[in-house]
Protein backbone atom coordinates (compact mmCIF):
# COMPACT_ATOMS: atom_id res chain seq x y z
CA UNK A 1 0.00 0.00 0.00
CA UNK A 2 3.05 2.34 0.55
CA UNK A 3 4.03 1.78 -3.27
CA UNK A 4 0.34 3.14 -4.38
CA UNK A 5 0.36 6.77 -2.88
CA UNK A 6 -2.86 9.33 -3.46
CA UNK A 7 -1.54 13.11 -2.60
CA UNK A 8 -4.75 15.34 -3.63
CA UNK A 9 -5.76 16.17 -1.07
CA UNK A 10 -2.48 16.53 0.65
CA UNK A 11 -2.57 19.99 2.34
CA UNK A 12 -0.09 22.07 3.81
CA UNK A 13 0.66 25.31 6.00
CA UNK A 14 2.94 27.44 4.45
CA UNK A 15 6.68 27.08 6.30
CA UNK A 16 6.49 30.46 7.66
CA UNK A 17 3.11 30.45 9.61
CA UNK A 18 4.49 27.06 10.77
CA UNK A 19 7.88 28.54 11.94
CA UNK A 20 6.02 31.33 13.79
CA UNK A 21 3.67 28.55 15.52
CA UNK A 22 7.34 26.75 16.62
CA UNK A 23 8.47 29.45 17.60
CA UNK A 24 5.62 29.88 20.62
CA UNK A 25 5.75 26.50 20.95
CA UNK A 26 8.89 24.63 19.96
CA UNK A 27 8.64 21.61 22.63
CA UNK A 28 6.52 20.25 19.79
CA UNK A 29 7.91 17.21 18.68
CA UNK A 30 5.30 15.12 16.71
CA UNK A 31 3.16 15.64 13.58
CA UNK A 32 -0.03 13.50 13.99
CA UNK A 33 -1.71 13.56 10.51
CA UNK A 34 1.05 13.99 8.02
CA UNK A 35 2.38 12.00 4.85
CA UNK A 36 5.92 12.30 3.50
CA UNK A 37 4.43 15.56 1.42
CA UNK A 38 2.83 17.75 4.21
CA UNK A 39 4.66 16.54 7.44
CA UNK A 40 5.93 19.30 9.58
CA UNK A 41 8.07 17.71 11.69
CA UNK A 42 10.81 14.99 11.72
CA UNK A 43 8.52 12.71 13.09
CA UNK A 44 5.13 12.31 11.98
CA UNK A 45 2.40 9.84 11.79
CA UNK A 46 0.76 8.39 8.37
CA UNK A 47 -2.68 7.63 7.55
CA UNK A 48 -1.17 4.74 5.79
CA UNK A 49 1.53 3.15 5.79
CA UNK A 50 4.31 5.37 4.60
CA UNK A 51 8.24 4.79 4.32
CA UNK A 52 9.27 8.07 6.58
CA UNK A 53 6.21 7.51 9.55
CA UNK A 54 7.44 6.50 13.06
CA UNK A 55 4.03 5.10 13.23
CA UNK A 56 0.45 4.34 11.10
CA UNK A 57 -3.15 5.87 12.01
CA UNK A 58 -2.98 8.65 15.32
CA UNK A 59 -5.80 6.87 16.72
CA UNK A 60 -3.92 4.20 17.80
CA UNK A 61 -1.35 5.98 19.68
CA UNK A 62 -1.38 7.47 22.89
CA UNK A 63 -1.01 10.81 22.40
CA UNK A 64 0.21 11.53 25.80
CA UNK A 65 3.90 10.37 25.45
CA UNK A 66 4.92 13.50 23.52
CA UNK A 67 4.02 17.16 22.58
CA UNK A 68 1.98 17.11 19.16
CA UNK A 69 0.80 19.21 16.26
CA UNK A 70 -2.39 18.04 14.17
CA UNK A 71 -4.05 19.31 11.71
CA UNK A 72 -6.35 16.89 11.01
CA UNK A 73 -9.05 16.83 7.99
CA UNK A 74 -12.14 19.26 9.36
CA UNK A 75 -14.48 16.06 9.64
CA UNK A 76 -11.70 14.42 12.28
CA UNK A 77 -12.25 17.59 14.64
CA UNK A 78 -14.52 16.41 17.41
CA UNK A 79 -12.74 12.87 17.46
CA UNK A 80 -9.63 14.68 17.96
CA UNK A 81 -11.43 16.64 21.01
CA UNK A 82 -12.04 13.28 22.47
CA UNK A 83 -8.85 11.75 22.14
CA UNK A 84 -7.18 14.53 23.64
CA UNK A 85 -9.28 14.28 26.76
CA UNK A 86 -9.27 10.63 26.74
CA UNK A 87 -5.17 10.52 26.93
CA UNK A 88 -4.76 13.72 28.71
CA UNK A 89 -2.57 15.04 25.57
CA UNK A 90 -1.10 18.65 25.35
CA UNK A 91 -0.33 19.89 21.84
CA UNK A 92 -1.14 22.63 19.25
CA UNK A 93 -4.39 21.59 16.87
CA UNK A 94 -4.79 23.63 13.81
CA UNK A 95 -8.74 23.63 13.35
CA UNK A 96 -11.46 25.75 10.89
CA UNK A 97 -12.91 28.90 12.60
CA UNK A 98 -16.40 27.52 12.73
CA UNK A 99 -18.04 29.03 15.54
CA UNK A 100 -21.09 27.33 15.28
CA UNK A 101 -20.20 24.32 14.84
CA UNK A 102 -21.10 21.69 17.42
CA UNK A 103 -17.53 20.41 19.00
CA UNK A 104 -16.24 24.71 19.15
CA UNK A 105 -16.97 24.99 22.83
CA UNK A 106 -15.46 22.25 23.72
CA UNK A 107 -12.60 23.37 22.17
CA UNK A 108 -12.48 26.73 23.71
CA UNK A 109 -12.41 24.71 27.13
CA UNK A 110 -9.61 22.87 26.34
CA UNK A 111 -7.33 25.66 25.49
CA UNK A 112 -4.38 26.04 27.90
CA UNK A 113 -2.60 29.22 26.00
CA UNK A 114 -4.00 32.14 24.04
CA UNK A 115 -5.31 31.04 20.83
CA UNK A 116 -5.11 32.68 17.47
CA UNK A 117 -6.85 33.09 14.22
CA UNK A 118 -5.02 32.75 10.90
CA UNK A 119 -6.40 35.39 8.09
CA UNK A 120 -7.22 33.42 4.71
CA UNK A 121 -4.52 33.97 2.20
CA UNK A 122 -4.22 32.10 -1.21
CA UNK A 123 -0.62 31.14 0.34
CA UNK A 124 -1.84 29.47 3.75
CA UNK A 125 -2.74 26.48 3.22
CA UNK A 126 -0.71 24.93 -0.36
CA UNK A 127 -0.40 21.70 -1.83
CA UNK A 128 3.31 20.37 -1.30
CA UNK A 129 4.30 19.07 -4.80
CA UNK A 130 1.62 21.07 -7.39
CA UNK A 131 1.50 24.15 -5.11
CA UNK A 132 -1.69 25.29 -5.89
CA UNK A 133 -4.26 26.95 -3.51
CA UNK A 134 -6.52 25.43 -1.04
CA UNK A 135 -10.13 25.48 -2.65
CA UNK A 136 -11.72 27.75 0.13
CA UNK A 137 -8.20 29.72 0.39
CA UNK A 138 -9.95 33.46 0.01
CA UNK A 139 -12.27 32.45 2.79
CA UNK A 140 -11.41 30.16 5.18
CA UNK A 141 -9.98 30.94 8.10
CA UNK A 142 -8.00 28.62 10.61
CA UNK A 143 -7.55 28.77 14.05
CA UNK A 144 -4.23 28.17 15.97
CA UNK A 145 -5.15 26.28 19.10
CA UNK A 146 -2.95 24.99 21.94
CA UNK A 147 -5.08 22.77 23.54
CA UNK A 148 -4.97 19.85 26.53
CA UNK A 149 -6.85 17.41 28.20
CA UNK A 150 -5.56 17.94 31.86
CA UNK A 151 -7.84 20.08 33.98
CA UNK A 152 -5.27 22.02 35.71
CA UNK A 153 -3.53 23.24 32.70
CA UNK A 154 -7.20 24.46 31.14
CA UNK A 155 -7.83 25.75 34.62
CA UNK A 156 -4.72 27.58 34.87
CA UNK A 157 -5.48 29.46 31.50
CA UNK A 158 -8.92 30.24 32.19
CA UNK A 159 -7.83 32.01 35.59
CA UNK A 160 -5.97 34.73 33.33
CA UNK A 161 -8.91 35.66 31.52
CA UNK A 162 -11.60 38.39 32.14
CA UNK A 163 -14.07 37.88 34.33
CA UNK A 164 -17.51 37.92 32.14
CA UNK A 165 -19.36 41.04 33.04
CA UNK A 166 -22.90 42.37 31.80
CA UNK A 167 -24.79 45.39 32.22
CA UNK A 168 -27.37 46.08 35.12
CA UNK A 169 -30.68 43.85 34.68
CA UNK A 170 -28.82 41.77 31.80
CA UNK A 171 -28.43 37.71 32.45
CA UNK A 172 -24.62 36.86 32.08
CA UNK A 173 -23.33 35.47 28.87
CA UNK A 174 -22.77 31.76 28.94
CA UNK A 175 -22.20 31.35 25.47
CA UNK A 176 -20.61 33.22 21.99
CA UNK A 177 -21.42 36.60 21.92
CA UNK A 178 -21.08 39.14 18.82
CA UNK A 179 -17.46 40.23 17.83
CA UNK A 180 -16.01 43.27 19.79
CA UNK A 181 -13.82 44.37 16.69
CA UNK A 182 -13.16 43.77 13.34
CA UNK A 183 -10.13 41.61 13.97
CA UNK A 184 -11.26 40.09 17.23
CA UNK A 185 -13.77 37.02 18.42
CA UNK A 186 -15.20 37.34 21.89
CA UNK A 187 -15.84 33.72 23.64
CA UNK A 188 -17.19 32.88 27.02
CA UNK A 189 -15.46 29.89 28.59
CA UNK A 190 -16.64 28.38 31.71
CA UNK A 191 -17.71 32.21 32.75
CA UNK A 192 -14.64 34.08 31.28
CA UNK A 193 -14.04 36.07 28.58
CA UNK A 194 -11.88 34.92 25.81
CA UNK A 195 -10.79 37.34 22.98
CA UNK A 196 -9.55 35.53 19.77
CA UNK A 197 -7.89 37.89 17.12
CA UNK A 198 -6.80 37.41 13.82
CA UNK A 199 -3.07 37.42 12.61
Amino acid sequence: MSRVFHDKNEWKLNKQTFQNILTKFPSLEVDLFASRVNFQLAQYVAWRPDPGCIAVDAFTLNWDTKMFYAFPPFSLVPRCLQKILQDQASGVLIAPFWPTQAWFPQLLQLLFDQPWILAPSTNLLQHPVQLISHPLAKTLRLMVCPVSGIASRQMTFQKKLQISLCHLGEQVPRNNIPPTSKSGWTFVVKGRLLVIHQQ
